[in-house]
């Protein structure tokens, strides 16, 4: 018989059983990626988006204000989470400017630790560069558009048909807008405007 692919469930149990070296080379596969966002539960891929178009990290108040209040909400929020951090999808990590004070050891830079040592939360950065690199057309390898299956759309609308009707859409609102009020309007404008095929 034909042999199947992993489940959802074993899929996330493997990876989270390997080392974290093997992780990050796979996180470099945006196939990898693809597979492992897919099969996500709802909100942990919610917050794996969130995090990877943020381009950085958040602070970790900021990604604990997501949920909507109540128990449920809270339970899968900390439950997305969980499964995040077992994937080394996310990982907590203290600011830069926080560690850079502490090294210091000022004790005039130590009052301002308070706002500055908040953990912020940062999506793995392999796994959020193939993401991003692949949201708008898939990973690479698949068929670029519907053109390259079908042909050319025959009903397409080219850039200059679009800056003509752009055009006389222009002209139209500025004869209207620089009419006197009782004025009435060119009987062409009015019909123009009142049919539905031109809106």
């Amino acid at each position: 018989g034909r042999r199947r692919g992993m489940a959802p469930a074993s899929l996330v149990q493997y990876l989270t059983s390997l080392p974290p070296v093997t992780l990050d080379r796979l996180y470099m596969d945006t196939w990898v990626c693809h597979a492992l966002l897919r099969v996500l539960p709802p909100v942990a891929r919610l917050y794996a988006l969130r995090l990877a178009v943020v381009h950085g990290s958040l602070p970790a108040s900021a990604v604990d204000a997501w949920p909507a209040k109540g128990r449920e909400a809270s339970v899968q929020h900390e439950s997305a989470m969980r499964q995040l951090r077992s994937l080394r999808l996310v990982q907590l990590e203290n600011a830069p400017s926080a560690q850079a004070r502490r090294a210091e050891g000022s004790a005039q830079d130590s009052a301002h630790l308070g706002c500055d040592d908040a953990p912020t939360v940062r999506l793995h950065r392999a796994f959020a560069e193939q993401l991003i690199g692949s949201l708008g057309g898939g990973p690479a390898g698949l068929a670029q558009d519907a053109t390259a299956l079908h042909g050319l759309d025959k009903n397409a609308v080219h850039a200059e048909q679009l800056e003509s009707l752009g055009a006389e859409r222009w002209d139209s609102l500025l004869l209207i807008v620089l009419n006197p009020p009782n004025a009435p309007l060119p009987l062409a404008i009015s019909a123009e405007l009142a049919s539905p095929a031109h809106l």
